[in-house]
Formats: structure tokens, C-alpha cells, sequence
């Protein structure tokens, strides 16, 4: 639903984890294999991506040259788009991730938009943590009901024997 909103033709949500950034989601990528070369990128290579993310700050770049110019070896493998904005995920006071949009055409960011997509930044970092903080705690729920579990059951003639957690 972002990217009909913002007029962007890709997305990619990357999360932080150990030091790297991985793909946690994308749409508009007409080559899916695209989306592959920003999967596991560490934090300290010179990429928007991770520049973003370490300065807390969005960049805009309205055309490829743009992008080119400042990251020279960024483009080795075209993905049909041209014009990015990388906004960086940061909730309660600490990064999470990155989330780029795409756009097919060159795309000049008045200051009006870039605001409101710094503040749309703030609101996917929001979500993403709270769905990482819905996830560890279902894992981590999951993972002391089949500790409380007994791993076998006795079997008894004539009796079935089941058990269950509540």
C-alpha cells in the first residue's frame, strides 16, 4: 500500500541484523534477482543503503547519474529504475533498517515530500519493530510450551494417553 501512495514503482524494507542488511520484503522489482544484491550487504560498505542507515539521515537521489555519481560502484546490474529514495527505519531511538523506494522515471523531491517520506520512514520503522517484537515473543512462547511438553508418554495397556499445554 506504500507505494501507490508515494508514487513509487519498488520497494524494499531491509532489516539490520549482525552487522549486515537482509531483505525483509519487497514489491516492484521486475527482475526479483534485483533485489538479491542488497541482501546481506555489512553495515560498513559504502552503500545508500547502509550510509543511510549509520547517519539516521534519508537520501534522495531524483536521477541514476545522481546515485552513480556519489556511489560509483553501486550499479553494476541495472534494475530498470531511475530515481531512489532511502529512508532509514529507526524506532525507539535505534536503527532497524532501511526501506528504499523506486521510482521508474527521473523524480525531483521537493522539500514538502521529502518530509512527508522521512516521516513515512519513521511510521515502517515503527511497524517493523513492533512485528520483530511480535515475532520473538510468539517464538519464544512457542519454545517454552514445547519445553513444558513431555517429551514421550507413558503407555499404559488400555489406556490413550495425550497431552497438551494451556
Amino acid at each position: 500500500e506504500i507505494s501507490p501512495a508515494v508514487g513509487s514503482q519498488g520497494l524494499v524494507v531491509l532489516g539490520s541484523r549482525s552487522g549486515r542488511l537482509h531483505v525483509l520484503g519487497h514489491r516492484g522489482y521486475p527482475d526479483p534477482h534485483a533485489v538479491e544484491r542488497f541482501d546481506g550487504l555489512p553495515l560498513a560498505e559504502r552503500t545508500p543503503g547502509a550510509q543511510v542507515l549509520s547517519t539516521g539521515v534519508p537520501a534522495f537521489f531524483d536521477s541514476r547519474q545522481e546515485l552513480e555519481r556519489l556511489y560509483p560502484s553501486r550499479y553494476a546490474a541495472p534494475d530498470g529504475f531511475a530515481a531512489w529514495a532511502y529512508l532509514p527505519l529507526i524506532a525507539s531511538g535505534r536503527p532497524v533498517g532501511t526501506c528504499v523506494l523506486a521510482y521508474a522515471e527521473p523524480h525531483p523531491f521537493p522539500a514538502d515530500e521529502r518530509a512527508v517520506l522521512t516521516s513515512l520512514g519513521g511510521l515502517i520503522a515503527q511497524a517493523l519493530e513492533r512485528a520483530q517484537l511480535y515475532d520473538a515473543k510468539h517464538q519464544l512462547a512457542h519454545g517454552l510450551q514445547a519445553a513444558l511438553l513431555p517429551h514421550s508418554l507413558p503407555e499404559l495397556p488400555g489406556i490413550e494417553a495425550a497431552a497438551r499445554y494451556l
